[in-house]
Order: C-alpha cells, then sequence, then structure tokens
C-alpha cells in the first residue's frame, strides 16, 4: 500500500536536529556513490514558479523521490494561501513500486533549513556565537528553530522589511530578538542566514566583518538574487550543486569562473573544504537538491540510504 504523510506526519516524525542528521548522512552516501546526483528542472510562471526535482540511490533499499514544488512568494499576503505548495512521490527503486506520498512544504521547510545547519555546523569558525536570519516568512522561522535546536549559538537577531513578521517569529523561538537595523545585527554576527524572495541583492561587503560565514537560502530561480557582487567576489564560495547555482543561485550573476568556488556541500562532508578561518568570509549558495528530499523521505520510510 501506498503510505500518506500529510504535514502533521511529517512534523510528528522529524525535527531539525533528525533532519539535520539525515542530511549529512546522505551527502556521505553520496561522496561513497550509494546515492546518484540530483536532477533539477525549473519553470517560471508570472508571479511564481515551479520546480521538479529527483534523485535516486542505488543498492538494497534503494528509493527514487520526485518533488514537484509551487513556489509564490505573494501568496501569504494576497491570497492567504502558503508560500511553497507541492508534493513529493517516493518510489522503491528497485521494482518501480510507489511506496509514499509526502506533503512537500514541510520536508521542504525541514531540509532546507537542516542543509543550512549542516553547512553552519561544518563551514562557521570556531567559537561562532551570534546570527542573523533576514527574512522572517515561514523559511526564515524554520533556520530560526533549527537554529536554536541544532547549533550553540547564544545570540539570534531576526530582520524583516515587515517587522511584524520578525516580530512574531521571535516570539515563537526562544531567545531570539527582532531588530530594526540590518546592518548593526549583521556586523555584530559570526553567521549571516538570508531566507528572502529578493530580486535585487542586498548583502554587501561592508554588512559583515572579516569570519563572517554566510548562507545564502532565498535565491532558487533566475530572477532572484540577495548577495552583491562585491561580497561574493570577496568571499571563498561553497555551493550545495554548482552547476545548479550557476543556473539559479547567487553564481548566475557572475561570469563563469570569475569567483573562487572551493567546492560543494559533498566536498565539505567529506573532509575536503575547510571551515571559516578569523580573516575571510565564507558565502554557501544554497539552491536546494533532490538529495535532502530523499534523506527525510528515507528517514520517514525507516529506510537507510547507505546499504
Amino acid at each position: 500500500m501506498t503510505a500518506y504523510f500529510d504535514a502533521a506526519s511529517v512534523q510528528q516524525r522529524l525535527d531539525p536536529l533528525s533532519a539535520m542528521q539525515a542530511i549529512e548522512h546522505a551527502f556521505a552516501g553520496l561522496a561513497r556513490g550509494s546515492i546518484g546526483p540530483s536532477q533539477s528542472l525549473g519553470t517560471v510562471a508570472s508571479e511564481g514558479s515551479f520546480h521538479v526535482k529527483t534523485c535516486a540511490s542505488v543498492g538494497a533499499g534503494a528509493l527514487f523521490v520526485a518533488k514537484i514544488n509551487a513556489n509564490f512568494p505573494s501568496n501569504p499576503d494576497v491570497r492567504g494561501l502558503p508560500t511553497i505548495q507541492g508534493v513529493i512521490a517516493v518510489f522503491d527503486a528497485l521494482d518501480g513500486c510507489v511506496l509514499a506520498l509526502v506533503d512537500s512544504a514541510s520536508v521542504t521547510s525541514l531540509r532546507t533549513a537542516g542543509t543550512t545547519m549542516l553547512a553552519v555546523k561544518l563551514l562557521a569558525r570556531e567559537g561562532a556565537a551570534a546570527a542573523t536570519i533576514v527574512g522572517c516568512g515561514s523559511l526564515g522561522r524554520a533556520h530560526a528553530k533549527a537554529l536554536q535546536a541544532t547549533t550553540g549559538l547564544v545570540t539570534l537577531f531576526l530582520y524583516d522589511e515587515n517587522r511584524d513578521r520578525s516580530e512574531a517569529t521571535a516570539a515563537a523561538v526562544k531567545g531570539a530578538r527582532a531588530v530594526s537595523s540590518l546592518r548593526g545585527a549583521t556586523l555584530a554576527s559570526d553567521v549571516v542566514i538570508t531566507c528572502t524572495p529578493s530580486t535585487t541583492p542586498f548583502l554587501g561587503r561592508d554588512d559583515i566583518r572579516p569570519g563572517t560565514f554566510v548562507a545564502a537560502v532565498g535565491s532558487d530561480n533566475d530572477r532572484k538574487l540577495e548577495i552583491r557582487p562585491e561580497l561574493l567576489a570577496a568571499a571563498r564560495i561553497v555551493t550545495d550543486s554548482t552547476s545548479q547555482c550557476e543556473k539559479m543561485g547567487e553564481l548566475k550573476q557572475a561570469p563563469k569562473d570569475s569567483l573562487r568556488v572551493d567546492g560543494e556541500l559533498v566536498d565539505v562532508v567529506a573532509g575536503r573544504v575547510d571551515r571559516t578561518r578569523a580573516g575571510e568570509v565564507v558565502v554557501f549558495d544554497s539552491t536546494g537538491m533532490a538529495i535532502e528530499d530523499l534523506a527525510l523521505c528515507a528517514a520517514l520510510l525507516g529506510r537507510d540510504l547507505n546499504h
């Protein structure tokens, strides 16, 4: 029988820490070859976008996932609907049977925040204590809760152009504080996470201090950008998928090979990329990969991806 996991089921079975651990386990499998490459197809609509992302593991217990997501940033304010809506179909990769249908929005929030937390864990410099989250919609709130649950960061600033959103997120996350000055917060932070739908880059080199780890999470189609070119040019860059980031992420705003890309998240997990040092800036360009969806769906089904 085909199982069905709605949002409540996903949230009951998975938490930010388990999501991060599942994602780390999956990227370790990718490094070893037990998980294949992720594939992505995007289509831009008049007020949003659609993405199809797929990935499969190999060997005993192998799974294939196909996620179809609609991403419409104006939905909450204009229509009272979620920004992200969609479904993940999970198949047995050995016989093609449909094993599960999974609510996509809940998995997407958990896996995106979980991937960022993994990058923070492995790339933020030792002793990092303060973070700023820019953008306090559903994705920003997921990141705030994940930071609280998975890191030792003791100070969390929240900024949103809509102060009501940052205040609401602060009320939901213990120890978080809504701020009115973006630059004041980012200059006081060791970690900066951008979770906005911005189409105009806003975070510049003068907005952060040396030793800062920046996770650029909001850019996931060819219209969105959050990081100004001078910050990218001054940074050491790590991507989730370099080829995908050149199409959908922050890398699309610069000529190929003009920036210093040190590697991908799989290289970080495999120990081939160093964490942020005191005198440098590292930018993690995160566009979202199907391997992250595969990781969480495998956890929901109790499957080990690394057999």
